[in-house]
């Protein structure tokens, strides 16, 4: 099922106290991510558990700028920290894991070149 529509309805998702892990991935993946979305996941995790992000598969567009995403980006949010941006190619094996029970993860592209985009594993751990 492939779909190029710049639209992703929000999820939330909330874990048990088994923390069964979710597969969450960019619209169409493995296939090539439309232009311009903007796509929103928040996670909850029970009491004294963390919010853990499994990145297995990353392929967004590049951008030149050392720390900031300057057109799609992958983005790992929580209150109190400065967020994660994440927009590289090849960008694997990268686990993240949060300092709180809740966690945003957001996806947004440009009008502009599209990769293959992302797909992670969600989780929950015990503090």
């Amino acid at each position: 099922l492939t779909s190029n529509n710049a639209t992703c309805e929000p999820v939330d998702h909330v874990f048990d106290e088994s923390c069964a892990p979710i597969t969450i991935s960019s619209p169409g993946y493995p296939e090539l991510y439309g232009n311009n979305l903007n796509c929103q996941w928040n996670f909850q995790a029970p009491r004294n558990h963390l919010i853990k992000v499994e990145l297995n598969d990353v392929d967004i567009e590049p951008s030149s700028h050392p720390r900031k995403c300057l057109f799609d980006r992958l983005e790992f949010a929580e209150l109190g920290k400065i967020p994660t941006q994440i927009c590289r190619h090849q960008y694997t094996d990268k686990t993240v894991v949060s300092y709180r029970d809740k966690a945003t993860l957001s996806f947004e592209t440009d009008d502009s070149v599209t990769a293959r985009g992302f797909s992670a594993i969600v989780s929950c751990v015990r503090k």
